[in-house]
C-alpha cells in the first residue's frame, strides 16, 4: 500500500475514534423507541447521572404523554428540572400533579422538599401537613425526617421529629440514606447493634512455625496453611450515654504439613463491657477473656495459656488510645505473668488514600523471671482505592523485645544462651482486595516477615524468615434491627415517587477497617516477636 493511502486509511480512523457520539452512545444510555416506562425511567436517570439534564427532562416529557399523571414519571421530572436548575418548573409539575392526586403524600413530601432545596423552609412546612394527604407508615418516616431536616437548618430542636422517624415501623428505599445521614449529626459515634465478620485465608507459606505461641527455638518447614477471624458484636441500642456490648470472637491457624500439626490453634475470646457518651471522644471499659488450644496431643497439655484482662479505649473518631492490664496464665508455671501494654493508633483520610498508624508499648512481669519482657511495636497500613471499590493494602510491622532478665545460666537452659535476649521483627505485606458484593470481598496477600535475635546459637535459633501468599475472603454484616424496614418498591409499584436529597454516606470499602482491627490482625507479628497473646 502506497504512503499516501496508508495516511488516508489512518486518517480515516483517527476521525471516527474522535468524532462526536450523541449523549445515549457516548455514555452508554438507552434510547427508548416507544413510551415503555421503565425504558424511559431507565434512560432518565442515566442521563441525570452523566449530567445531561435537558436531555432527561425531554424523555421524561415523551413518556408522559403517554402516560400522564404517572408518579415515577412525575417525580423524576421535578428531580430533572432541579438538576436543570429550574425549581420553578419542578414546583409547577408537582402542584399539577396533586391537583390530580390531592392525597398523595410522596408528591406533597417531594414538593416540600423542592422549598427546602430553595431555603423556603416555611412553605415546606406547610406542604408537611399530616392531615392533608392518607399516609402510610413510610410517608410518616418520610415527613419527621423532612422535618428534622428543616428543624436542624433553621437551628432549633429537631429531637422530636427524628424520634418519631424511628419509631416508624417503614421507610421507603431512597430515604435509608437520609435517615442514617441525620442519624450521624444526633449520634456521631453511632455504633449499629449487630456486626458479624468472618475473615478466611488458606495459602501457603515457607516457614510453618513463624509466630508460633510456643515460640519455638527451631524454625523450618513449608506448608500449606488456612486461618479464620471471626467477630459478633452486639451493642445493646439504650437512649443515652450508656450502651453494654458484648463481643465473641474466634481466632484460628491450620498448619495442614503433620510434622508441624503442634502448631496450629484455637483462640477463641470475649469481650464484655459498655460504650460511655453518645458523641467523641467516646470511652470504652470492657473486660477481655481468651483461651489458646493448640492441636498438639493431649499429654503434652493443648491448652497453651487463658488471659483475663481489664480493657480501656478512648477513641476520637480518627485517634484511639488504648491500654490494657491483666494475668495471663501458662501451662507452663514460669510463662504465667502479669501485662500491661497501651498504645495510640491514627487515621488520616485523603482522598483515596486512606493511612492508619499505631504505636504500643508492653512490659511482662512473669513467675520465672526469664520472659520478663518490655517492647512495643509500630504499625502502619495503607489502604489505595485503585478502580471502583478494587483497593491495594499496603502494610509495615517493627517491633522490638528486650527479655531485660534473661542471660546467665537460667536463661540458657531456655533460650540456649547466657546472652540477654533480644527480638527484632520486622513485616511487610502487600494486598489486593475486590470491591464489595453482598457484603464479600475476596482478594489475595503476600507477607513477609523477619526475626533477628540474639537467641541464635547452635542449640537454639530464634531466627526465623517467611514469605507467605494467601488468598483471602473477607464477609461482613451490619444491621440494627431496631431502625424502620425499608418497603419494597420499584417501577412495579407506580405509586412510589423517590426524592434525591443529594446526601450520601457510603464510604470506600477500605474506611471499614478500624484501628482495633488492624491490631488484632497483626497479633500474629506481635506474638511472634514477644510470645504475647
Amino acid at each position: 500500500m502506497k504512503p499516501g493511502r496508508i495516511l488516508l486509511v489512518l486518517f480515516v480512523l483517527i476521525s471516527a475514534f474522535l468524532a462526536p457520539k450523541s449523549d445515549s452512545v457516548a455514555k452508554g444510555c438507552r434510547v427508548c423507541k416507544g413510551p415503555d416506562i421503565k425504558c424511559v425511567v431507565a434512560s432518565a436517570r442515566c442521563m441525570l447521572s452523566n449530567n445531561k439534564a435537558a436531555k432527561a427532562i425531554e424523555i421524561i416529557k415523551s413518556g408522559l404523554v403517554k402516560n400522564p399523571g404517572n408518579p415515577v414519571l412525575s417525580g423524576l421530572l421535578a428531580k430533572a428540572y432541579l438538576a436543570d436548575k429550574n425549581p420553578f418548573w419542578a414546583e409547577k409539575t408537582l402542584r399539577r400533579f396533586l391537583q390530580g392526586h390531592p392525597e398523595d403524600c410522596k408528591a406533597r413530601a417531594a414538593l416540600a422538599w423542592v422549598f427546602v432545596k430553595q431555603g423556603d423552609m416555611e412553605p415546606a412546612r406547610g406542604e408537611l401537613e399530616p392531615d392533608e394527604c392518607r399516609a402510610t407508615s413510610a410517608d410518616r418516616t418520610r415527613f419527621a425526617l423532612i422535618r428534622a431536616f428543616i428543624a436542624r437548618a433553621s437551628g432549633r430542636n429537631w429531637d422530636k421529629y427524628y424520634s418519631a422517624a424511628m419509631r416508624q415501623e417503614k421507610l421507603y428505599p431512597g430515604d435509608l440514606a437520609f435517615l442514617h445521614y441525620l442519624r450521624n449529626q444526633k449520634e456521631p459515634a453511632y455504633m449499629k447493634p449487630l456486626s458479624l465478620r468472618l475473615e478466611l485465608d488458606g495459602g501457603y507459606t515457607t516457614n510453618a512455625m513463624a509466630g508460633s505461641p510456643t515460640d519455638p527455638g527451631w524454625s523450618q518447614g513449608s506448608s500449606l496453611l488456612g486461618k479464620v477471624n471471626l467477630l459478633g458484636r452486639f451493642v445493646f441500642p439504650l437512649a443515652g450515654w450508656f450502651k453494654p456490648s458484648l463481643e465473641l470472637g474466634l481466632k484460628g491457624n491450620g498448619v495442614l504439613n503433620s510434622k508441624y500439626r503442634d502448631f496450629s490453634y484455637l483462640d477463641p475470646y470475649v469481650r464484655a463491657g459498655f460504650y460511655l457518651f453518645a458523641g467523641y471522644p467516646r470511652l470504652y471499659l470492657a473486660y477481655a477473656g481468651d483461651l489458646l488450644i493448640l492441636a498438639r496431643e493431649r499429654d503434652k497439655g493443648r491448652y497453651f495459656y487463658e488471659g483475663h484482662r481489664l480493657e480501656l479505649e478512648l477513641d476520637t473518631k480518627t485517634t484511639t488510645i488504648f491500654s490494657g492490664f491483666g494475668r495471663r496464665i501458662f501451662d507452663e508455671a514460669g510463662r504465667t505473668r502479669w501485662e500491661l501494654d497501651g498504645g495510640i493508633g491514627k487515621i488520616v483520610q485523603s482522598g483515596d488514600v486512606r493511612i492508619m498508624a499505631a504505636a504500643a508499648l508492653r512490659y511482662h512481669d512473669t513467675t520465672g523471671g526469664v520472659y520478663d519482657l518490655a517492647g512495643g511495636t509500630v504499625m502502619l497500613v495503607s489502604s489505595v482505592d485503585v478502580w471502583r471499590g478494587l483497593y491495594l493494602r499496603l502494610g509495615l510491622t517493627t517491633g522490638l523485645d528486650y527479655y531485660f532478665n534473661s542471660g546467665g545460666e537460667k536463661a540458657a537452659l531456655v533460650f540456649g544462651t547466657d546472652e540477654k535476649r533480644k527480638d527484632f521483627l520486622t513485616k511487610v505485606s502487600i494486598g489486593l482486595f475486590s470491591p464489595r458484593f453482598a457484603g464479600t470481598r475476596v482478594g489475595v496477600s503476600y507477607e513477609m516477615s523477619y526475626r533477628d535475635s540474639t537467641a541464635d546459637n547452635q542449640k537454639a535459633d530464634f531466627d526465623y524468615l517467611e514469605n507467605r501468599i494467601m488468598a483471602v475472603m473477607k464477609w461482613d454484616l451490619s444491621a440494627d434491627p431496631f431502625e424502620p424496614a425499608v418497603v419494597q418498591t420499584g417501577l412495579k409499584n407506580m405509586d412510589y415517587m423517590p426524592i434525591d436529597y443529594g446526601i450520601s454516606t457510603t464510604r470506600p470499602g477500605m474506611e471499614e477497617e478500624r484501628i482495633q482491627d488492624m491490631l488484632r490482625r497483626d497479633e500474629e507479628a506481635r506474638r511472634g516477636s514477644s510470645c504475647v497473646e
